[in-house]
């Protein structure tokens, strides 16, 4: 069913405007925001798993968004991460396929348009689906998580915008989100995966430390609630100077943070209630005092736990 995407504008003290919709995508799955045609406004982008379509909504320089461009990507779209992947100042977009082994690189024209996609092979299932320089080398690589073959695939960049063949990386059982993060504070940057263990019982986040090379260790799993699902948050969320990391959890209605230690490890689970059906967690600071809030996608309603400074 075509639904239409929702806006809430933040009025900067924590509270909101009346949300606004515009547009519809069959099945919306997946959103990222970015300034895709360089002119300073942020713009969306959402997916539609249905009738394979992403969509790219277009700023009108007053938080509105009346135009929908419709792009056809050949498959349900899954996830979104969009970044500069050929170091052209231009935006790109990346989308996985979760009933695929394959994602795609959507070229960004440097108006708010956007090439034809180009296919790169990962693991089986790519769901969740980051940008993220693994190597240190100045540019932009792939990373996904692989629901029906329990792996994270790094495809590296070769240096113009193209990518190397996908290395993978066992995870737990189910791993659906997936986020990048230097947990251990040795400038490398590490891998963070919600596994849904959906029926197995509970799920877990893996932590997948870098070795700097674009190559990682071998996975450590923490223990989550039920159904963590499609997004991920790493960040400082306690204001000690060590990334945190927070799930929201589908199958209990809870999220779950795990305080990081600063060395790579993880503090076991703290859970937080949330409304009913949270499919994902973001982060940013809503009433302007310094300290990162999380905002939970609930259904019908958006969820919003505000930071405090133990």
């Amino acid at each position: 069913m075509a639904e239409p995407l929702t806006v809430i504008l933040g009025k900067g003290d924590g509270t909101f405007d009346a949300p606004s919709t515009y547009g519809s995508v069959d099945y919306q799955n997946g959103l990222a925001i970015g300034d895709l045609r360089g002119d300073g406004r942020l713009d969306l982008v959402v997916g539609g798993e249905n009738n394979s379509v992403l969509g790219v909504f277009l700023n009108a320089g007053d938080g509105t968004f009346p135009t929908l461009a419709a792009y056809s990507p050949g498959a349900g779209v899954t996830m979104i991460a969009i970044g500069d992947l050929d170091n052209d100042g231009k935006p790109d977009i990346v989308t996985s396929f979760g009933l695929s082994s394959h994602l795609a690189v959507f070229p960004n024209n440097g108006d708010g348009t956007f090439a034809t996609g180009v296919d790169y092979a990962t693991g089986d299932g790519p769901v969740g689906v980051a940008t993220a320089d693994v190597n240190g080398d100045g540019w932009l690589d792939l990373v996904t998580a692989n629901y029906f073959s329990d792996t994270v695939s790094v495809l590296l960049n070769n240096g113009d915008g193209t990518f190397a063949t996908a290395v993978q990386y066992a995870t737990g059982n189910m791993p659906g989100g997936i986020a990048v993060g230097d947990l251990d504070g040795d400038g490398n940057l590490d891998l963070v995966v919600s596994n849904q263990y959906y029926q197995q019982g509970n799920g877990t986040v893996s932590v997948l430390l870098g070795n700097g090379d674009g190559t990682f260790a071998a996975q450590v799993e923490y223990p989550l609630d039920l159904r963590p699902y499609l997004q991920i948050v790493v960040a400082d969320l306690n204001g000690d100077g060590k990334p945190d990391v927070a799930v929201s959890n589908l199958g209990s209605d809870t999220m779950s943070v795990l305080f990081g230690k600063g060395d790579g490890t993880l503090l076991p689970k703290v859970d937080y209630s949330t409304g009913s059906g949270p499919a994902a967690v973001v982060e940013g600071d809503l009433n302007g005092d310094g300290m990162p809030d999380l905002v939970v996608a609930e259904y019908g309603s958006v969820g919003v736990f505000f930071g405090q400074c133990d």
